[in-house]
């Protein structure tokens, strides 16, 4: 019996360690289109609160730090195929880079 949960114990721990070195899924581009939304929207909370040390520019700076360039470079990557796909999403996402980039130059300046 004790032979058995040790079994049982040993393939769960297996079960759980594979489950956490397993491969994230590769992002979609309706993923990736969301991301750059939820970071342009946290973006224009930095720009219109005026002041680069307010909790919404330090929470956009970490977003921006923590996946949120990675997303920028995917779309960057993807653009061809997401204006091709759906047009009005890739416009609509390209000028919410460009709210990025400006919160970017407004926490730089100095």
């Amino acid at each position: 019996m004790i032979k058995s949960y040790l079994k049982l114990i040993v393939l769960m721990v297996g079960l759980s360690l594979s489950a956490c070195v397993s491969q994230p899924e590769k992002p979609t581009d309706a993923m990736v289109l969301s991301n750059i939304n939820a970071l342009a929207i946290q973006a224009q909370l930095c720009l219109d609160s005026e002041y680069r040390r307010s909790d919404n520019c330090l929470l956009f700076a970490r977003q921006y730090k923590n996946g949120g360039f990675e997303n920028m470079e995917l779309f960057e990557d993807r653009l061809a195929a997401i204006l091709k796909k759906d047009l009005d999403a890739g416009l609509k996402a390209t000028e919410q880079i460009i709210i990025i980039g400006n919160a970017v130059v407004f926490l730089a300046q100095t």
